[in-house]
């Protein structure tokens, strides 16, 4: 995670006796409170996104016995003594239901804020694959002519979908996907798993991990042998967080990525695995197409110390921003 080596990085351990059951992923930052009057800054104990930092969702992680306690109380007494920079914990760009955002709603004492999420708009659009769900029902009429043509011009050619979500078949998954995500126009793009060898070994980590719980797949659209689409997809709780998305431009007039996305629906439908399929970042205009129907807000939750100085920073921020709940 650390890609700028600056040591900002802070991981805190929750344990229960001697067993593990939190962690809290920080990085020591400057992180900006929006409002009706700009941006203000603060010194922060912000959570991570990904290895790019790029406008995605975030997320601690708790097991199951603690999800309704009251953690970040504890927390913050912690960090008070550990670390005297910074005046806020910046829980920034995080979903209904996760579990940052249910532990937020349990901290009753402390000075916080709660205001309008910056990554994705502030809300994911979502699509729903649950057992009396038809997401293909509500496309417009255009919009599945189109995926009927693109069938139909590739009615004659080998075509074939596939899944990997084992360690064989992700293996041999991995660089096609990483190939096809090149072949277009992030090419020459830093952010392509390519030319980014952190990002890279980022996503073998959750390979690595996700894979023996079921939370990692690879899907794609290949001719013959040749992918020319590739999606990558983490699966938490009953959410499939597409991650990457390419396909190969040459093959746009079929639009590839669509039909990949096609059959991937058809896959969660089928399972029963899980409830939502969504982006866990900022989706491209494309997803629109899909008419996703259930809607996930993002809010930036912000804890203050407990103290004068902290609950004085609280109702500063709170004159400027647009808050949502106190």
């Amino acid at each position: 995670m650390d890609q700028f080596g600056d040591g900002s990085y802070l991981y805190v351990a929750i344990f229960d006796s001697h067993k593990l059951v939190g962690i809290v992923p920080l990085r020591i930052t400057t992180a900006w409170v929006y409002g009706v009057q700009g941006a203000v800054p603060v010194k922060a104990l912000r959570l991570l996104s990904n290895v790019r930092e790029t406008p995605a969702v975030r997320d601690v992680i708790f097991a199951e016995s603690v999800i309704d306690a009251d953690i970040f109380t504890g927390l913050m007494r912690y960090l008070d003594k550990l670390n005297s920079w910074w005046d806020v914990v910046a829980l920034t760009d995080v979903i209904e239901g996760s579990h940052a955002h249910a532990a937020f709603l349990k901290t009753s004492t402390l000075p916080s804020l709660t205001t309008f999420g910056r990554a994705c708009g502030g809300h994911i659009d979502s699509i729903s694959c649950g057992p009396n769900d038809m997401p293909f029902q509500r496309l417009s009429t255009g919009f599945k002519k189109g995926l009927r043509n693109a069938h139909n011009r590739l009615a004659s050619k080998e075509l074939r979908f596939l899944t990997a979500s084992t360690p064989e078949d992700l293996r041999e998954a991995y660089p096609k996907l990483v190939a096809v995500e090149a072949s277009g126009w992030k090419r020459d793009s830093e952010f392509s798993i390519a030319n980014h060898p952190q990002f890279d070994a980022f996503l073998k980590h959750l390979m690595f991990y996700f894979e023996p719980v079921g939370g990692f797949e690879i899907h794609l659209l290949q001719l013959g042998d040749c992918a020319i689409a590739g999606l990558l997809c983490v699966v938490s709780g009953r959410i499939n967080f597409m991650h990457v998305i390419g396909y190969d431009e040459a093959y746009s007039k079929v639009s590839p990525g669509h039909l990949l996305i096609e059959n991937f629906i058809k896959i969660q439908l089928q399972t029963g695995q899980v409830d939502l399929v969504t982006y866990g970042h900022a989706a491209t205009s494309f997803f629109a197409d899909w008419k996703p129907d259930h809607i996930l807000t993002v809010s930036d939750h912000y804890l203050f110390r407990s103290t004068r100085r902290g609950a004085k920073l609280r109702d500063k921020l709170a004159k400027k921003a647009i808050a949502n709940s106190n």
